[in-house]
């Protein structure tokens, strides 16, 4: 690998996660039981554009920046670590995987309920109490996550029609 491709993929994996934290701190939708926001939905599309260790990173330090800033509060920034980077991994896999539309929105909706849910889940019965973590998480992580597979399943398939898959791009400058 050349230093030059190194550079590429860092730097985009750069905007990537600028994307990505920007979809969570910024562009938000308010519903009654709380903000929602678009950073789920960008890490789908980020994880069909990056390899996927490169989505993890980008999703889990765009999270992670965005609850810094004060998007969910910095005490969740090690559960968004963990999730989102995972997210993003797992998803990136699916993505390459799966050719079936329906079999990859099934797999966005396991990564998302399973992985992401039972993860702050735990984190939050741990650092508050499992009443807490069931009063947040059923009413408003339900919404969140759904909100994220519906965006994903939108825009990944587009993003591979059109073959927007930016591994290739690496090795083309």
């Amino acid at each position: 690998m050349r230093a030059r491709s190194q550079a590429q993929r860092i730097t985009l994996a750069a905007v990537c996660a600028s994307m990505v934290f920007l979809g969570t701190f910024w562009i938000r939708i308010n519903s009654p039981i709380g903000i929602m926001h678009v950073g789920d939905g960008v890490i789908f599309m980020v994880a069909a554009v990056l390899d996927p260790v490169s989505a993890m990173f980008a999703a889990a330090i765009g999270s992670a920046l965005a609850n810094l800033a004060g998007a969910g509060g910095p005490i969740f920034i090690p559960a968004t670590l963990i999730s989102k980077g995972l997210l993003a991994y797992f998803a990136a896999v699916a993505i390459r995987r799966i050719k079936n539309h329906a079999a990859l929105v099934g797999a966005f909706f396991a990564l998302q309920f399973v992985l992401v849910l039972c993860l702050y889940f735990v984190y939050q019965a741990f650092i508050f109490s499992p009443a807490a973590a069931i009063g947040h998480l059923v009413p408003f992580a339900i919404l969140q996550n759904l909100l994220g597979v519906t965006l994903g399943a939108i825009v990944v398939p587009v993003m591979k029609k059109i073959n927007l898959n930016l591994e290739n791009y690496y090795d083309n400058g």
